[in-house]
């Protein structure tokens, strides 16, 4: 109602309280790494619960903060605002994470993903509250930004990328034929067909998969001393030839190169083709509809307005040719 103060000041000193809880919270959060929170399941995603809920209310206190500090100019604040945003974006992607691991039973196999993912997000909510608190000015306390709140979070950091050995766990797992492949692809479209580009790919994994135990099979023959010591690819013929793989083997290797091969192909010109098809200004070639006449309005040196008796080089004509550009015309 128009007029009414009192139930105005209600309102705002509840917000203010409200916000000022927010911050006791992150505070305590902050102190014990979240274990002050509570968390609904049990497991090894449980402390991604607690984290999360110390990022919440962390984020909560700094954007009221900056918002009240700052009014109407935060929505000018764009890099700040950004950053925001990222915080935001990066908890409901690891809340949708967690979601999906717990939906799925907390299958063994998808726990390194999940691992990856949330410390991912977490490292990536850590450098947006860097930011912040590197370039949000809030008037009487950037001073504490500066020199507290910002060394004490990049100490106590809510989150660090995933480790090298985690990412090449994943990496082992999406490289093999079955698993995380078949889950991580679910309900997209896979084409079989090798007329499709996908497909393409497809069908040269697989294969390069089924020809990967031919390569380790040399190897062990190289390391009991049956074959010289080169490059598995090097001894194809002599090991066929001793017995240590067989022909339906060696097909298979050479198939897998030769569908290796076709899919990094790119397309290629010959050079007179190149030229007759380069891309002019004003004018691009083969484009149908799209094409434009507009260098046949443009007039030839002939044809322009030009002094015969002022001499115009190139270099002065500052066309970039020469790499310079046009000079003042000397008094």
């Amino acid at each position: 109602m128009n007029g009414d103060v009192k139930t105005f000041d209600g309102a705002f000193w509840k917000h203010i309280g409200h916000v000022v809880q927010n911050g006791f919270r992150a505070f305590g959060l902050s102190l014990t790494r979240g274990a002050l929170a509570g968390t609904p399941v049990s497991g090894p995603h449980a402390t991604y619960y607690r984290k999360l809920a110390w990022a919440s209310a962390s984020f909560a206190f700094f954007a009221d903060l900056a918002m009240g500090s700052l009014g109407g100019m935060l929505k000018r604040k764009e890099k700040i605002t950004g950053r925001f945003a990222d915080v935001l974006s990066w908890m409901y992607l690891a809340t949708a994470t967690l979601k999906h691991f717990e939906q799925a039973g907390r299958p063994k196999e998808q726990e390194p993903f999940m691992h990856w993912a949330l410390q991912h997000a977490f490292a990536e909510m850590q450098e947006a509250f860097d930011g912040l608190f590197a370039n949000m000015k809030v008037p009487g306390l950037t001073w504490l930004f500066r020199a507290v709140i910002g060394p004490w979070s990049r100490f106590n950091a809510i989150g660090q990328a995933p480790s090298d050995t985690l990412g090449h766990e994943i990496a082992r797992a999406i490289q093999e034929k079955d698993g995380a492949r078949t889950w991580l692809t679910d309900g997209i479209y896979v084409p079989e067909s090798t007329d499709e580009a996908l497909g393409k790919l497809e069908h040269a994994f697989r294969l390069s998969r089924d020809a990967y135990h031919v390569g380790q099979t040399i190897k062990d023959a190289v390391r009991d001393g049956r074959l010289p010591k080169r490059r598995p690819h090097q001894l194809l013929d002599k090991a066929l030839e001793q017995g240590v793989i067989t022909q339906d083997e060696y097909e298979l290797v050479y198939e897998a190169d030769a569908a290796r091969e076709r899919y990094i192909q790119v397309d290629e010109f010959e050079l007179d083709a190149y030229r007759e098809n380069r891309m002019l200004p004003g004018s691009p070639a083969g484009r149908g509809a799209l094409a434009s006449d507009m260098t046949s309005d443009v007039p030839t040196h002939a044809e322009a307005d030009v002094d015969p008796d002022v001499d115009v080089s190139v270099e002065d004509a500052g066309d970039g040719a020469a790499g310079a550009p046009s000079k003042p015309e000397k008094a």
